[in-house]
């Protein structure tokens, strides 16, 4: 890899992401590219943000992280978002356009080509029917040449979690071996932005059956999950310690403070892997499947399968034989940090400027 100091020369200095966080998307989507951003500044560049307007405090995050943030009124994934993105990144004269979400199918990338604007389309499990961008970017350990098959003959494909995206939160912290004790009773919950299967309230309720463990736990609700009221009362009249923290923007000391995690399968399992934090790890939407199976099968995390068939009594009886499991925790965590590195941000980064400025996108 190239040193950070050499990557600027001969390129622009714009980026533009074009990324949503909603109640229904959850922030997976912004907060991943967020350590694209990060790296992307670190190197002298600029970040533009493009999303629909919602989300004051995540907002609040990207502005204090240095980025510049755009308003757009359109349907995601529409021709006039398209247009306007377009009309932006012109305007901007930016590098490059990143797309995350899964709106952004082959019509939208392809119209972006078009206009001669190079595109890196991040993916989870093969949304677009072909894929004009010329970098595709599937940062899971399920990713597979086999789903972009259909793509521009130049596309680069950055396949793995070689190039999972984790913020400067998780990547500047010293890695130091983790304490794995014999019994573990320090849980971190974590079900994502939104939590849309209100998965947090199942693993409270998993944590009452298992209640001989004397449990100490953290419950992260995100800023747009709708109940955390409700999850501060039903806390509150639990018989042990747990307490609920509400859009937390620095979550890696709780990870390292944690013995063991239950979690949706999201971009947070590479988080947790990175810092050696063993979990039980839900799916909590149907493309997430494939990604909890990916885990469980590379020994960093028992997929328990979908939120919607998983009652807390399976989950407590898992829960219970995990917390006991001594070797068995000391293994996921030894997996965990082998499987991710925290240097995949600064590759793709690498990647994009190595490109050159000056050579012509694959139109």
């Amino acid at each position: 890899m190239k040193h950070r100091s050499q990557l600027v020369s001969g390129m622009g200095t714009g980026l533009l992401i074009r990324a949503d966080a909603s109640a229904a998307t959850g922030l997976g989507h912004v907060l991943r590219c967020l350590a694209l951003a990060q790296n992307w500044m670190d190197v002298g560049g600029r970040v533009f943000f493009l999303k629909n307007a919602g989300g004051e405090s995540l907002d609040r995050r990207l502005r204090e992280e240095g980025c510049h943030l755009l308003s757009l009124d359109a349907p995601p994934g529409g021709i006039d978002d398209a247009h306007i993105t377009a009309s932006v990144a012109e305007d901007l004269e930016v590098s490059w356009i990143v797309l995350d979400g899964y709106e952004f199918g082959d019509h939208y990338q392809g119209s972006l080509r078009s206009r001669g604007l190079r595109v890196v389309a991040v993916d989870d499990y093969g949304h677009a029917v072909v894929w004009p961008a010329d970098v595709v970017l599937n940062q899971n350990v399920n990713a597979r040449e086999e789903l972009y098959l259909r793509r521009d003959a130049r596309a680069r494909l950055l396949l793995g979690p070689m190039y999972a995206l984790l913020r400067r939160e998780f990547t500047g912290r010293v890695r130091t071996p983790r304490d794995v004790p014999k019994t573990a009773h320090r849980l971190l919950i974590t079900a994502g932005g939104s939590d849309p299967s209100d998965l947090t309230s199942l693993a409270m309720s998993a944590l009452e059956l298992s209640d001989d463990l004397g449990w100490e736990a953290v419950c992260l609700a995100g800023p747009t999950n709708p109940r955390y009221e409700h999850l501060v009362a039903r806390a509150r009249a639990m018989a042990f310690q747990i307490r609920v923290e509400k859009a937390a923007t620095n979550i890696a000391p709780l990870m390292e403070w944690a013995d063991l995690a239950i979690s949706a399968s999201g971009s947070t399992c590479y988080e947790s892997a990175f810092l050696g934090l063993p979990a039980l790890i839900v799916p909590v939407a149907d493309n997430q499947t494939g990604i909890a199976a990916g885990l469980d099968a590379a020994g960093i995390g028992e997929s328990m399968g979908p939120a919607r068939s998983l009652t807390a009594e399976r989950l407590a009886i898992s829960l219970t034989e995990l917390a006991h499991a001594q070797e068995r925790r000391a293994t996921m965590a030894e997996r965990g940090r082998e499987l991710v590195d925290g240097h995949g941000a600064e590759r793709v980064v690498s990647m994009m400027m190595s490109l050159g400025r000056d050579s012509p996108p694959n139109v």
